[in-house]
This record gives structure tokens, sequence and C-alpha cells, in this order.
């Protein structure tokens, strides 16, 4: 073994040393967390974010795709309001995310529509991996109750997310 390897372990060691020890004292008494100009509150520490529910199989909440067709005629024509969609659960019905094959499919079923199966992913180790490389969701919206309020959609949390849009 050459004698650069031997500086290049030892390095890698007393790294490994020093950033044990920086975690334990970051544990213990961590700086405050940076405040943006556009935010009232800070952004959270990576171990304050919490996470959506990932992997499957898992219920998700989706749209049956003919009720938003016909919710989105009925408003265009002027009978009903753009309200209802706020206010009442046009459309919304629950999904099932499972693997099947080694694809990620959502399966749903709509009491006036039918059966419906939707492909997400063609390879489920890919989707896997890119849900592990979720950081977390951020701090929560404030200051803008109007503008992020969609009824049961509501914008929640003020960047990033993990969001899985079903355009069937």
């Amino acid at each position: 073994m050459r004698p650069i390897k031997h500086v290049e372990k030892g390095l890698t060691l007393v790294a490994g040393a020093v950033h044990s020890t920086i975690q334990s004292v970051n544990k213990y008494k961590p700086n405050p967390s940076f405040t943006p100009k556009w935010s009232d509150k800070p952004l959270l520490k990576s171990w304050q974010k919490s996470k959506p529910t990932l992997g499957w199989p898992r219920t998700t909440d989706s749209l049956c795709p003919n009720c938003v067709i016909e919710a989105r005629e009925s408003i265009l024509s002027g009978k009903q309001d753009v309200s209802v969609l706020i206010n009442e659960k046009v459309g919304e019905i629950k999904a099932q995310i499972i693997e099947r094959d080694g694809e990620i499919w959502m399966v749903k079923d709509c009491p006036i529509h039918g059966h419906f199966e939707d492909m997400m992913a063609i390879d489920s180790k890919f989707l896997t991996h890119i849900e592990k490389m979720f950081p977390g969701r951020d701090i929560d919206a404030h200051n803008d109750e109007k503008l992020h309020n969609h009824g049961t959609s509501t914008i929640k949390y003020g960047r990033g997310a993990v969001l899985t849009v079903d355009l069937t």
C-alpha cells in the first residue's frame, strides 16, 4: 500500500470525527433559523420538517376525470358558480397507489363513472429513489388565507411539496 493511501485514510477518519463532533454540538445548541424577507416565520431545520406518507401501497386523494370535465363545463356554462370547487368535494374520490409488475399504478373508483387505472411510473425503483430524495415539507403557509384557499386542496406549506397530479 502506498504511503499516500495511509494519509488519505487518516484524513478521512479525522474528517469523520470532526463532522460527528460538530453534529453533536449542533444537536444540543442549534443556531437560530434564518427568516427570509418574504416570510414572517423562520425556515425549518431539516429535523423539523414533516413528510407525507410515501411508498406503496398507499391511499391518496384523487379526482374522477369525468366528474372534473362535467364540473368544468357546468361552471363555464353558468349552471354552477366557481365557489362550488371550494365549498364542495367536486369529483373527489379515494385512490390506491399500488405496484404492479414493477410499475406504479393509481387505481380508483367513481360511484358515478366507474373504475379508472392510471400508470404513474414505469419504474418503481426509480420512483422509490425520487420519493426518498424529498427533503420534507417547508414552513406552514401563512398570511395568505384567501390566496391559497382551494377547499380540500388548500396549499398548506410555504414552498416545495410532493404532488402527484392525475391528468386523466
